[in-house]
């Protein structure tokens, strides 16, 4: 006679593939997004060594490639940056993403249709 678990402990079977299963997708979009990253504004990772971080998505949500951050300005930039709110990051930072995204090694020519 085979062994039928019990409802929780099913349940918890469920969870924990589930958890697996959310585990590796989260891992394959954090490779897509380091991998956009440099291609869109190498030098982001100078500023945030984890493009993946809340505050590192923040901004690039908000300008996804070098030519967008260069265009907004360290005020736009900033205004972002505030607007997460475990960030501390200031002005300075700010700042220092204008400056890489001004003198960015991306040409620009990789830009996704939607973002030009």
């Amino acid at each position: 006679m085979g062994y039928i678990p019990g409802e929780q402990v099913a349940a918890y079977r469920e969870l924990v593939r589930l958890h697996a299963q959310l585990s590796e997708e989260a891992a394959r979009y954090e490779n897509q997004i380091q991998a956009v990253v440099v291609v869109l504004f190498p030098e982001f990772t100078q500023v945030f060594a984890d493009p993946c971080g809340q505050t590192a998505l923040g901004v690039l949500k908000a300008y996804p490639h070098a030519q967008a951050v260069a265009e907004a300005g360290p005020e736009a930039v900033y205004q972002v940056l505030r607007m997460v709110p475990t960030s501390h990051f200031g002005p300075p930072t700010a700042q220092k993403l204008v400056a890489l995204a001004k003198a960015s090694v991306s040409s620009g020519r990789a830009l996704p249709w939607s973002c030009q």
